[in-house]
Order: C-alpha cells, then sequence, then structure tokens
C-alpha cells in the first residue's frame, strides 16, 4: 500500500529532492553509468545488486518489456565483467 502511494506521488515531487534522496542508492541514470560504478566497487571488494526502477506493472506487455530490459541488462554486466545480480520484483 505504502509502495503504491509512493510511486503515484513521486512524480509531484520535485526532481532536485529526489536525486538529494534517492542520489546514494542510484547507481546511475544509465545501463552503463550503472555498470561503470559496479565495476570500481567490485574492484574495492564490493559486490552490488542492480535494479530497474519501475516496478508498478499492471499489464502483461509491461512485464515483458520489463523482462527484456533485465536481460539486456545482465548481458551488458557479462560483456563488462561485472558479476550479474539484479533485482527482480514479482
Amino acid at each position: 500500500m505504502i509502495s503504491s502511494l509512493m510511486s503515484r506521488l513521486l512524480p509531484v515531487v520535485p526532481q532536485g529532492i529526489v536525486r538529494r534522496v534517492a542520489g546514494r542508492y542510484i547507481a546511475g541514470e544509465t545501463d552503463e553509468s550503472a555498470i561503470d560504478l559496479s565495476a570500481a566497487l567490485s574492484t574495492a571488494g564490493f559486490l552490488t545488486t542492480l535494479d530497474v526502477l519501475g516496478e508498478d506493472i499492471v499489464a502483461l506487455e509491461q512485464a515483458s518489456r520489463t523482462a527484456s530490459t533485465y536481460i539486456e541488462l545482465m548481458r551488458k554486466m557479462h560483456a563488462a565483467g561485472v558479476e550479474r545480480n539484479v533485482s527482480l520484483k514479482l
């Protein structure tokens, strides 16, 4: 319930506030920037989990697109030599 409420309110919260609060936890706005940060953290001995944001899916087509996005992200991670660990929400 709270997650659904937050996902509805997020678009009306000023982007600067969202970045300030969430920026510490977001690896990047593109696959490449997230993978680059994951690779750097890996060399420092850290493990990372990448998550595609936007889990408010209500239609089969959305689920299919998200699945394809995760598969492509894992392919890019493999190509970059980054351990493939992603976070999926059913």
